[in-house]
């Protein structure tokens, strides 16, 4: 069953042709990689499927619904982390977390995130380092118990502890049935973590892999790694 459907969408800036017609599918309960170098469109994308942008051409439903016409309603379903956490420094963890709750509504418990993250609720944001800012914006994404997760780069520039954490996180929302849909430059994250992966360059995808099935090959370079490795060629 497929929870997010894209059908040649397209996003022009003048000349940019920052995604190009591209098409994919992501299915319940998996964890789908969108993998490309810096400038390749997957924040685009994203933009495009979070209505932050609106697409020249094409179309994106969520959970069967409209991206676009359905973005309010479809809002309550999804949890996103944007590329750079957007937060007010002078309020702390909690503040952040409190105004959340108050727009969700009711049944929202994160004290179980905070724990795993082992996160200072009470500390300012301006007093926060880039992990645990990071810590901050995915206890936002996750207190609500998203049934898709839209994640842009997620742990870059995280120490390798925190990134297992976030990744045991992830395996286990998956465990659940909710998707998860992450962007990434990194070709051992995805191979990690990610059960299919899309990659995308200048605004095309140029494959989309299955994970399980590369592993399995046990090839000195598997497929995915030869792709990925010709876009710096």
């Amino acid at each position: 069953m497929s929870v997010i459907q894209i059908d040649n969408l397209k996003k022009y800036f003048g000349q940019t042709k920052a995604v190009d017609g591209i098409s994919f599918e992501v299915k319940k309960g998996e964890i789908f990689g969108f993998l490309g170098p810096n400038g390749a469109g997957k924040t685009t994308t994203i933009r495009c499927m979070m209505d932050f942008l609106r697409p020249d051409e094409g179309t994106i439903e969520i959970l069967g619904l409209d991206a676009q016409t359905d973005s309010p309603k479809l809002k309550g379903d999804i949890g996103f982390l944007s590329e750079e956490v957007n937060l007010y420094h002078n309020w702390t963890g909690q503040e952040h977390i409190n105004l959340v709750k108050k727009i969700r509504g009711g049944g929202i418990d994160e004290s179980d995130l905070i724990a795993k993250l082992d996160f200072n609720p009470q500390k300012k944001v301006k007093k926060l380092s880039l992990g645990n800012k990071q810590k901050l914006g995915l206890i936002l994404a996750l207190m609500h118990q998203p049934k898709i997760l839209i994640l842009d780069e997620p742990t870059t520039g995280l120490d390798p502890l925190l990134q297992q954490t976030i990744y045991e996180i992830l395996q286990s929302e998956a465990q659940k049935g909710n998707t998860i849909f992450m962007s990434s430059h990194n070709l051992f994250e995805v191979e990690r973590l990610c059960d299919r992966v899309c990659i995308i360059k200048n605004g095309k995808i140029v494959a989309i892999e299955s994970i399980p099935e590369e592993r399995r090959k046990k090839l000195p370079r598997s497929r995915l790694e030869e792709i990925f490795l010709g876009f710096y060629k």
